[in-house]
């Protein structure tokens, strides 16, 4: 093959310091605008992953509902959906979500029989997250979401009292 001008030869970064590197001749404020933009997509994409794990979330729980007392092994698929909701809430600061889906972990975790015969609990946090999350977008109040945040907290304090 010749070397023509028509095209050129690109070597990808192969090192860490090669591939962090910037434009010398990039100022700090497009470099924030950068980032900024980057991180809104981050965002965008976390808020599209938690919709649809609080949808099948909820698929679960709506699959389960009819079995009393549910199963061990879905109760522990309901645990780890709920961990991974919270997880990612509070990583992109959704705190409302992160405080729902936190009950629901511990609802299962150190209720497990309780939470086996309580569906009717499990589906209501599951309505309280999925209320919660169709406002990620900020279209929703801070307020409304926070008081489905207090209230889920304050049933787990109910269903677990002993």
């Amino acid at each position: 093959m010749s070397k023509s001008s028509s095209y050129k030869v690109i070597i990808p970064p192969n090192s860490l310091s090669e591939k962090v590197t910037w434009n010398q001749a990039d100022n700090i404020e497009l470099i924030e605008k950068r980032a900024a933009k980057w991180m809104r997509v981050a965002q965008d994409e976390a808020q599209t992953h938690l919709i649809e794990d609080v949808r099948q979330f909820d698929q679960i729980v709506r699959e389960i509902a009819g079995i009393k007392p549910i199963p061990s092994d879905q109760l522990l698929k309901v645990l780890r959906f709920a961990n991974d909701i919270r997880t990612q809430a509070a990583v992109f600061q959704f705190d409302e979500l992160t405080t729902i889906a936190s009950a629901v972990c511990e609802f299962v975790d150190r209720s497990p029989k309780t939470a086996a015969v309580r569906v009717d609990a499990l589906l209501a946090f599951s309505e309280a997250m999925k209320a919660v999350v169709a406002h990620a977008d900020g279209g929703g109040t801070g307020r409304t979401d926070k008081e489905l945040a207090d209230a889920a907290v304050k049933m787990l304090k109910i269903v677990t009292r002993p």
